[in-house]
Formats: structure tokens, C-alpha cells, sequence
């Protein structure tokens, strides 16, 4: 499980592993990847917060 703070420009602000893989190499990757999302929206005015933090459940396993 990942969590995921976005701030208000739309920019990634955190990304921590709050559940682990098993796998460290894939939880770094994982971190590294979500780190360098760009593209995410600003907030709308009505949403008056400075940022969000989402709970990303991931899944490594294939099938």
C-alpha cells in the first residue's frame, strides 16, 4: 500500500510505502515511480486544502 500526498499545484509532495511488498527493490521503484507523476491537476477553488493524501493499494503479484 502506498500513500500519496498531492499538493493544491497538482505536484506529488510525499510517496511512502505504508505496506510492503516483500520485495524492498519493488517498494523503491514503486516510490520512485509515483515521485515523478507529473500532469496531476491543480485543485479546484472550491477545494480549500492544501493538499490530499491517498491510500493507493498495489498489487506486485501477476495474474
Amino acid at each position: 500500500m502506498l500513500e500519496i500526498t498531492i499538493a493544491r499545484d497538482g505536484s506529488v509532495m510525499t510517496v511512502e510505502v505504508m505496506e510492503s511488498s516483500g520485495n524492498r527493490a519493488m517498494d523503491a521503484a514503486l516510490v520512485r515511480h509515483f515521485s515523478r507523476i507529473k500532469g496531476i491537476p491543480a485543485f479546484t477553488p472550491d477545494m480549500n486544502i492544501p493538499s490530499i493524501t491517498l491510500a493507493l493499494p498495489i498489487s506486485t503479484r501477476r495474474g
